[in-house]
């Protein structure tokens, strides 16, 4: 059996606390890169495309650079997720990767997270997706909270975020996948608040799990 992708976590550490993910209770820990080799190679009959997320910040990872090359040893095509809070001090070494070819970007966790400095957070995200899509990797900029708008303070950040990517990206923003294509190679993805599973839940959905957590 082969699949689209599959996730492997390789931190349950984060820098934020945002109110959206259910957070874990299991110990703070980094994946070994001799473990995540032996995960990587046991998963790459099964797939090309490997997300090194789940819960944490995969770029809170001290050893983040030799699972890249790991992954890319092995022919991988690695999609990371990230709150963007770190970019400005990762990009170079993320785009010196070839396994890197994707980068999703949470822009709607800085809501979350109390008060901060936005435009200086867009202004470091927007340069390393320009900086990432020049160097053809693909970039997500995520907007998923379209269905918080009722909760006190939800959205509150998003008419700025827009004009400031409008700013950064002028022109029209044409649809490609159901995505706002903001340049070549970056897009804008806006969604509602991911759901994670509660097995305390009166309803559960119906989801297929691609991840192994280390």
């Amino acid at each position: 059996m082969r699949f689209a992708k599959i996730y492997l976590e390789i931190t349950n550490v984060c820098n934020r606390s945002c109110s959206f993910c259910p957070k874990t209770a299991r110990a703070p820990a980094f994946l070994r890169v001799e473990r995540f080799a032996q995960y990587a190679e046991r998963l790459r009959p099964y797939t090309d495309y490997l997300y090194l997320h789940v819960m944490g910040e995969p770029l809170l990872h001290p050893q983040l650079d030799r699972i890249l090359d790991h992954a890319g040893s092995l022919g991988y095509r690695v999609i990371l997720t990230t709150n963007g809070t770190l970019l400005h001090e990762q990009i170079g070494m993320l785009l010196s990767k070839q396994a890197l070819h994707k980068l999703n970007i949470s822009l709607h966790s800085f809501e979350a997270n109390g008060p901060g400095d936005l435009d200086a957070y867009l202004s470091r995200c927007i340069s390393a997706s320009k900086r990432a899509a020049a160097s053809g990797r693909v970039v997500n900029l995520r907007l998923w909270n379209l269905d918080s708008a009722a909760q006190p303070g939800a959205n509150r950040e998003n008419e700025h975020i827009l004009a400031l990517l409008h700013s950064a990206f002028p022109g029209e923003w044409p649809l490609r996948r159901g995505d706002d294509c903001l340049s070549e190679m970056i897009y804008l993805h806006r969604d509602r608040i991911f759901q994670w599973p509660d097995l305390e839940a009166d309803e559960q959905p119906v989801r297929a799990c691609y991840g192994l957590m280390g």
